[in-house]
């Protein structure tokens, strides 16, 4: 499963934003897609998790 924050328009961010006036918390509106994660050898993950130190970040490889 792969998420990211949702495209949401005018109508559903008022309502969200109404649950957070309420609630008093913050609520985040995410997207998910059904995804299947690559399968990388040693070195493949090892650059990855580099990588992902460089730059601060988790790095999800998928299949294309």
């Amino acid at each position: 499963m792969h998420c990211t924050l949702a495209k949401i328009d005018e109508s559903s961010l008022e309502q969200i934003k109404n649950l957070e006036k309420k609630t008093g918390k913050v609520v985040l509106a995410y997207a998910c897609q059904q995804a299947n994660a690559a399968n990388l050898s040693a070195d493949q993950v090892s650059e990855l998790q580099g990588l992902e130190k460089k730059l601060g970040m988790t790095l999800v490889a998928l299949d294309a």
